[in-house]
């Protein structure tokens, strides 16, 4: 009974080790994708400092000949001194992003890679909400555990039921004798003698002990028989929610597709506009500066519908190493 019951738990045991591994993954993850992000925010920055230096030329050349205005310098000016400032800044940002990376348990980052951030789309494809909360209801590994510790508390009734009854156990006993030579002076002999028996073990009785250790045998079983129903409806709301925030995530994503092209339209539009004299050059770098954040913008979206696809992933307990060796060659350690 007692095997029983440890076998049981084996699973529950399991279940833990697999879920701190998956969580170790999770952080990887997300660790690896806020230096990812870093990363091409300094260069956007960068690029985006670029231009604008460009722009404080052109101003700067512009008003030294008559043709431009004060206006126009002093804007290109004020634009620049914050690009240089958010680029300092950025930089630290990706410093501090590797650091967290790379104090994480068997991450070595090389370099950064690209990741596939066309993932999440293709598994909002494959699979609808009903599948993933399946999945989640089967193999999650806090339902999991719950599930092995309410089968080893169940197994506890019977063995508080039975503990206390009388048992018969069937007894064997075999021996033998050998005497040497030197010691008896013979000629060597031996005997081998069998005993069979049966033995009857009777608990002593206790009042009141065996019917309290079975209440609280019950009491235990119907407190895990909760937390297993507590931790079930805990995953379908996980999944639920990683489900919406996947699919917001995608959807964001988009629009935001469609933003950058309408701030590319509007950039060459402007400049278009700024040689024929309909445009200002501070119309030129309002018209810049709006692709810039939707550039940003939708990298960072992109990011989080990956993060949220591994997030969900989790929730549903598949998420594992291949996933992580997946996301990038350059994570080594996994």
């Amino acid at each position: 009974m007692l095997l029983d019951q440890a076998q049981a738990r084996l699973p529950g045991l399991d279940a833990q080790l697999a879920a701190a591994r998956q969580d170790l993954a999770l952080r990887v993850v997300q660790a690896y994708l806020s230096a990812l992000l870093a990363q091409d925010t300094l260069a956007s920055t960068r690029s985006q400092r670029e231009t604008l230096e460009a722009q404080l030329h052109q101003a700067q050349r512009t008003f030294d000949i008559g043709t431009g205005t004060l206006t126009d310098l002093s804007d290109a000016q004020a634009r620049y001194d914050l690009i240089i400032a958010t680029e300092l800044q950025n930089a630290v940002n990706l410093t501090l992003a590797m650091q967290a990376l790379s104090v994480l348990p068997g991450v070595t980052p090389v370099s950064l890679e690209p990741v596939n951030v066309e993932a999440p789309l293709s598994a909002l494809e494959g699979k609808d909400l009903q599948s993933w909360v399946a999945a989640a209801d089967r193999q999650s590994y806090p339902v999991l555990e719950a599930q092995a510790t309410a089968q080893g508390q169940h197994l506890e009734i019977d063995h508080a039921r039975t503990a206390w009854k009388p048992t018969v156990d069937l007894t064997l006993n075999l021996s033998q004798q050998h005497f040497s030579q030197s010691d008896l002076n013979l000629t060597d002999t031996g005997g081998r003698t069998a005993e069979i028996g049966v033995q009857l073990t009777v608990p002593i009785w206790e009042a009141g002990l065996r019917d309290s250790k079975l209440r609280q045998a019950v009491a235990q079983a119907e407190q895990a028989d909760q937390e297993l129903q507590v931790s079930r409806r805990a995953a379908n709301l996980a999944i639920r929610q990683a489900f919406t925030t996947l699919g917001s995530s995608a959807a964001q994503v988009t629009a935001l597709k469609q933003a950058v092209h309408s701030s590319q339209v509007s950039v060459d539009a402007s400049t278009r506009g700024k040689e024929i004299g309909s445009r200002t050059l501070v119309d030129v770098l309002n018209a810049r500066q709006q692709l810039f954040q939707a550039n940003n913008l939708l990298v960072g979206a992109r990011y989080g519908s990956v993060l949220a696809l591994f997030q969900l992933k989790a929730a549903a307990g598949t998420l594992d190493e291949a996933d992580l060796q997946a996301l990038s060659g350059d994570v080594a350690g996994r």
